[in-house]
């Protein structure tokens, strides 16, 4: 399984720096964060940096009000849901505007807009089949967005009736966003997970590309499902998906700043400040990663002064994640489905140990741990086994 980088607010020097040490990348480039200018230079060192560009074109609610963002020449600038729905010149010039953009950009496929699907129903379904019909005007590989609400993916009626339309759309993969239940950074509803994990699974079924965007590592199960890549970034906002970013934001939004260290191997982010009691009780060396490569951002926290009083700032923060997740992407996909669904099992199992280790010293990851994770994931893998294991074991390449 691979991962991308999913652009967001200053993440420039970020994908420069990240991009030559993660082989077979890619950056899924950001109109809300990038003008026209800014997305064609960018992607040019991008590409000079050894990764290949994607445009996402955020056309989840088409009536937001981010400035930059509704200032695309593509935007829709007087949306309607009923001219979406009938007028297909609508939306081929809307498409014939986004591919200019993707011809700057120098994509190596077109991600089709998508408005987001609050449930499966028939309008929804019939503005996707008029925008993939109007996309038959792009003549190279062509991926389709399913922006999927957190009550669409707990209900397996929807996301069934879903599977039989994707199989109507001749489109070479999906760019799927899952929004998380009650906007929660790390997911606590085994159900939801599963019917992730099944809906990858039969779109993975249908031979389609799968491309899991606005994610963190509690999604590195989706190897199960056979997933192609993960995307992740840097402030949470790209780690999960919320649609209030896509409008202006207001006072009470902007947030204090924390700086995190993620354990790779206990799945979880912790604050500095916990690390000192780790330093005090002598067991600092029991959070630095096992991996060399895995630890290079965050070496300064290890190198025996107290962890706060180090240079470790929010770049490394997020450089660490990134280069972390990088690596357990690359490991997280084995050569069959039962030896894949194991090894993530024993990945859980580890993390619960360690996580158990640090909780009984009074250090944890406070709103970050993974400790109430770990049996959700266990229970989504299990459940997908038990229901489909039999299938993908025969059929796993």
């Amino acid at each position: 399984m691979k991962m991308y980088l999913q652009f967001g607010y200053g993440m420039m020097k970020l994908c420069e720096e990240l991009l030559p040490k993660m082989q077979d990348s890619a950056v899924i480039l950001s109109p809300r964060d990038l003008n026209e200018t800014q997305i064609e230079r960018f992607s040019d060192k991008v590409i000079k940096a050894g990764g290949i560009t994607l445009l996402d074109p955020q056309l989840y609610a088409p009536r937001c009000d981010h400035e930059k963002l509704t200032n695309h020449s593509y935007w829709p600038k007087d949306y309607s849901t009923f001219s979406f729905a009938t007028d297909t010149n609508t939306l081929d010039n809307l498409l014939d505007e986004l591919i200019l953009l993707n011809e700057k950009a120098k994509t190596n496929a077109l991600i089709l807009p998508s408005i987001f699907c609050s449930r499966v129903e028939s309008t929804w379904l019939t503005i996707y089949d008029n925008i993939v019909n109007s996309s038959k005007r792009y003549h190279g590989k062509r991926i389709g967005t399913l922006c999927l609400s957190s009550e669409t993916l707990r209900f397996k009626d929807q996301l069934e009736e879903l599977l039989l339309r994707t199989e109507m759309w001749d489109l070479d993969g999906y760019y799927l966003i899952a929004e998380h239940p009650n906007d929660n950074y790390l997911v606590e509803d085994p159900l939801w997970l599963t019917n992730l994990l099944t809906f990858c699974a039969g779109l993975k079924l249908q031979n389609k590309e799968v491309v899991l965007g606005y994610s963190n590592h509690q999604m590195l199960c989706c190897a199960c499902a056979g997933i192609d890549a993960l995307a992740s970034g840097s402030w949470m906002n790209v780690r999960s998906f919320n649609l209030d970013k896509f409008w202006i934001p207001q006072p009470d939004d902007i947030k204090r700043k924390k700086t995190w260290y993620y354990w790779p191997e206990a799945f979880t982010e912790i604050k500095p400040e916990f690390l000192d009691m780790a330093h005090r009780k002598g067991l600092l060396d029991q959070y630095k990663p096992n991996s060399r490569e895995n630890s290079q951002y965050a070496d300064v926290l290890f190198s025996g002064a107290i962890p706060t009083t180090t240079n470790y700032r929010e770049p490394d923060s997020f450089k660490h994640y990134l280069m972390s997740l990088y690596l357990q992407c690359k490991a997280s996909s084995r050569t069959g489905f039962a030896e894949t669904v194991n090894f993530q099992k024993t990945l859980l199992n580890n993390a619960e140990n360690l996580i158990s280790f640090s909780h009984d010293h009074r250090i944890t990851g406070q709103k970050r741990d993974f400790e109430e994770c770990v049996d959700v994931n266990l229970a989504a893998i299990g459940t997908f086994e038990a229901e489909k294991g039999f299938l993908l074991n025969r059929i796993w390449n």
